[in-house]
């Protein structure tokens, strides 16, 4: 197909060692010839090529497989709700008494409230005063920070006795009564009044506001509210 030259040709074609470096002109010629003979990474002085490690195909789908699992299971930031708080107004009520609650040494799972609090909820204690209440306003974080001191190396059980409901659309209000204790169905040693006020959200309900006050000798509570049996 005139792609290959005849043998004629390849026999009149120089070689390195047919030339003859001592005459005139023939040494360049030399060098032009062995460059044009060897191959180029040799030329370019990188030395011969390599080849390349190969992967098994095993090895490849194994870290494919890895990545996507890992992707599957990272929770998406403010969306992912792992332990199911924020399904209903009774979750999110269930879920602060369980993270409140534990023995003495056992750290609390504060995660959890971070979950089911709205980015500008606030825990407002109330304590009664001769002239009025006191109000002390606290964020998610100032709460927690300050729970998590109280609570340190320290039993507490906070249980609710009695809880009533008022969803309306995107809102609801919760009234729980609670009673602690220092062991799980020990005798209660305070009691007191938790005051939800929730929002639904694109994921699931959160607290907006939550108030409580303890029981006072001069604020006791209803006596519907009593008789908490213990949990």
């Amino acid at each position: 197909m005139g792609l290959a030259p005849s043998f004629a040709n390849l026999q009149r074609r120089p070689s390195a060692k047919t030339l003859r470096p001592d005459r005139p002109g023939e040494r360049e010629r030399a060098v032009r010839v062995r460059r044009r003979l060897a191959p180029a990474s040799l030329d370019a002085g990188i030395g011969p090529a390599r080849p390349r490690p190969r992967i098994g195909s095993l090895t490849i789908r194994t870290f494919i497989a890895g990545a996507l699992a890992a992707v599957a299971l990272a929770p998406a930031p403010g969306v992912a709700d792992p332990s199911g708080d924020r399904r209903t107004p009774d979750s999110v009520v269930d879920s602060v008494y369980q993270v409140m609650s534990g023995a003495a040494g056992v750290a609390r799972p504060w995660w959890r409230l971070r979950e089911i609090a709205a980015p500008d909820a606030r825990f407002i204690e109330v304590t009664r005063a001769a002239d009025g209440a006191n109000v002390h306003s606290m964020t998610t974080d100032q709460f927690i920070e300050r729970s998590a001191a109280r609570l340190n190396g320290r039993a507490y059980f906070e249980v609710d006795c009695y809880r009533l409901k008022a969803p309306f659309a995107d809102v609801a209000t919760v009234i729980s009564y609670y009673e602690t204790r220092t062991a799980a169905g020990a005798a209660p040693v305070a009691r007191g009044l938790n005051s939800f006020q929730l929002i639904r959200t694109a994921d699931g309900w959160r607290i907006e506001k939550l108030l409580w006050e303890d029981e006072a000798a001069s604020a006791a509570a209803p006596a519907g509210y009593l008789g908490c049996a213990p949990k």
